[in-house]
């Protein structure tokens, strides 16, 4: 069930109207927080990466990962400038999730569930295809993980292509999950 969750939540958010829509399928695709993929500005976007600045992220440090195809494929048809998904009125990030979740929610047929669950779906899959955990701790900008202590003060290494790798491999998934 828990690679399920992502491939019916995928199908259903993209016949939702809209930033919820196009915020969900990110979720699933990126692992990112949902207050961090709302925040998402244009000029965060390069060379196939985000880099989300320190002010949006939940650890105040800033984030750099890459993306995969669906997921450049789909910022690419969101194309603005500025921030991608701005609520409706006012110059604030979209801010709609409690009633776009029960929208959402009434398009499923599974058990309740958070957006949060989507974040835990693309970390237990990750692991399951055999990425190292250090690594899905840098996707998902875990100050603690596999690599603390004294190893962290030593070892600097972003591990940014084997995040690469890992996305790949979960957009590969997705697709055969979704291929079923």
């Amino acid at each position: 069930m828990i690679e399920g969750i992502s491939a019916i939540t995928l199908r259903a958010a993209e016949r939702m109207p809209g930033h919820f829509s196009v915020i969900v399928r990110l979720l699933i695709l990126t692992g990112m927080r949902r207050a961090e993929c709302a925040a998402l500005q244009t000029s965060w976007i390069q060379n196939e990466t985000i880099t989300l600045p320190k002010e949006v992220t939940k650890n105040g440090r800033e984030h750099t990962f890459p993306l995969c195809g669906a997921a450049s494929l789909l910022l690419a048809e969101t194309s603005t400038s500025g921030m991608l998904f701005p609520a409706r009125l006012g110059s604030d990030p979209f801010s709609g999730f409690s009633q776009s979740k029960k929208n959402l929610d009434k398009l499923l047929n599974i058990a309740p569930w958070t957006l949060h669950d989507l974040r835990r779906t693309f970390a237990t899959n990750l692991a399951q295809l055999g990425v190292a955990p250090h690594v899905i701790e840098r996707l998902l900008n875990h100050v603690t993980g596999q690599i603390s202590g004294v190893a962290a003060i030593y070892n600097r290494a972003k591990y940014f292509d084997e995040m690469a790798q890992a996305m790949q491999q979960w957009e590969a998934r997705l697709v055969e999950i979704l291929n079923d």
